[in-house]
């Protein structure tokens, strides 16, 4: 068997550029992966970030929420502010206006 280059030569570029064509493909494709990875890594930690800040503030609302509960379960009717404000009158006969203040106890005992 006899194998000479003068018989296959013109094969040699055509590999040549085929295996120069396959390394750029590869080292495209890994350099895509790395940035993928890098960006999906990014948005990972984004995604996670949002998750907690969202989390954090539904803690505070529920917090706001509980302490506005709470309040209303202890707020007292505050009689002597309502007087002074207004809000409230008092009505009462003279009758018995005297027999609180004793002025006309007083009066007939006097007498």
């Amino acid at each position: 068997m006899e194998n000479q280059n003068r018989y296959h030569y013109h094969v040699l570029p055509l590999l040549a550029i085929l295996g120069g064509v396959a390394f750029a493909g590869i080292m495209r494709n890994s350099a895509h992966r790395v940035i993928r990875k890098k960006f999906r890594r990014q948005y990972e930690l984004q995604q996670e970030s949002e998750r907690k800040r969202i989390i954090f503030e539904q803690a505070e609302e529920t917090e706001k929420i509980q302490k506005i509960r709470e309040e209303s379960f202890q707020q007292q009717f505050d009689m002597e502010k309502a007087l002074k404000e207004g809000h409230i009158t008092i009505v009462a006969s003279e009758q018995a206006v005297k027999n609180v203040t004793g002025t006309e106890h007083k009066a007939k005992d006097e007498k």
